[in-house]
């Protein structure tokens, strides 16, 4: 667990979503003798339409409201940042360019290390903090010169996984108080200091710009011209046609419902082929695949491993993990899994890779 006292005396900027673990970690800060700014980040309008960012678990007005009533209760200033056009650049519009590309990309994993650690560490810097907080569940351990994290008490809530591409520099200043802590008990503290408002609060979410909209909305909102795709080919991996669909960016891997094809068993998306405007499906068998590349790595724990090295590999936020062995491979990383990937492998998902619940790095799966 960590040792809040460590940073007694020092300036901690501690990121705030309005939600009971960001509140409670503030709290447990100015609690523990340290000087606390509060920060909210707002990514968007509080209410919009389809095509912009819809309201969300994180961004509402509401949430402001509720994170600027802590910082007035527990006598901490508190700032409000308005990321909306950083948010749509660097999120937003690659989340739609890596759907058009046949690809499910992961815009919270690009959220946190583009828009909101590098505007903490900015606002760190200008503040003359020595720290940043988040209420992630996480920890961050050190090794030989190296930061690295750890996955938290409560696996259930482990969100390690969307903060593996952080870089050394953001690890380096970075806490997460509620790591060695179970979310009962972070509830539980925050009974104990009268925050009950936030205990029935909704958790974060990931896409929380698409809000209560579908994808397929989404997607035509910031592009009608998707409605040119609508009518491609659903195939078997033979060629035989059995169907078409209504656009391949609105579907993603491992997809079953919603095809609207029929066939002795069933059936699901296997692959998406941009080029061709196609989707190939198959029964489940066609879902498992052996081995998969990544590239874009971040390095954690150590900038070397040994071939063969056997680790758990992580293919999506609530994957349990598959057993495997890695490979260096010029620039990629090769994955060779030893049981099969429950649920299929997307192309533009991350896989992280864990040896005893460190991850020694991450990347993104690719298609080559």
């Amino acid at each position: 667990m960590l040792d809040l006292n460590l940073y007694r005396g020092k300036k901690v900027l501690c990121g705030m979503s309005g939600g009971v673990d960001s509140s409670m970690v503030a709290v447990m800060l100015k609690k523990a003798g340290i000087d606390v700014v509060g920060i909210t980040f707002k990514l968007g309008d509080t209410k919009i339409s389809l095509g912009g960012l819809a309201d969300s678990s994180c961004c509402t007005l509401d949430d402001v409201n509720d994170a600027r009533a802590v910082a007035v209760k527990y006598d901490f200033p508190y700032y409000v940042v308005d990321l909306k056009e950083i948010f749509e650049k660097n999120v937003i519009d690659n989340f739609v360019t890596s759907n058009l590309k046949g690809e499910t990309p992961n815009p919270c994993i690009m959220c946190n290390k583009t828009v909101k650690w590098a505007s903490m560490m900015k606002y760190a810097d200008s503040l003359e903090c020595d720290a940043i907080a988040t209420g992630h569940y996480a920890n961050v351990l050190s090794y030989d010169g190296r930061f690295y994290l750890s996955r938290p008490k409560d696996l259930t809530k482990d969100q390690t996984y969307f903060l593996y591409n952080l870089s050394q520099a953001d690890l380096a200043r970075t806490i997460f108080p509620l790591g060695g802590y179970l979310k009962s008990e972070v509830k539980q503290m925050a009974i104990d200091e009268g925050l009950t408002d936030f205990i029935g609060k909704k958790e974060s979410f990931d896409v929380c710009f698409i809000g209560d909209g579908t994808y397929k909305e989404f997607l035509l909102a910031k592009h009608p011209d998707l409605v040119n795709f609508d009518g491609g080919d659903i195939v078997l991996k033979d060629g035989t046609v059995l169907g078409k669909h209504t656009g391949y960016p609105f579907y993603t891997i491992g997809q079953r419902r919603g095809l609207g094809i029929s066939y002795p068993v069933p059936l699901y998306v296997t692959e998406i082929d941009s080029v061709t405007n196609r989707l190939i499906v198959g029964p489940i068998t066609d879902l498992v695949i052996k081995s998969i590349h990544i590239n874009s790595v971040n390095y954690l724990k150590d900038t070397t491993f040994e071939d063969g090295l056997d680790c758990i590999v992580k293919v999506r936020s609530l994957d349990k993990g598959t057993h495997a062995k890695i490979y260096a491979d010029g620039d990629k990383i090769r994955i060779d899994f030893l049981t099969d990937v429950q649920g299929g492998v997307a192309f533009g998902q991350s896989a992280v890779i864990y040896v005893d619940n460190n991850i020694i790095c991450g990347g993104v799966i690719t298609k080559v």
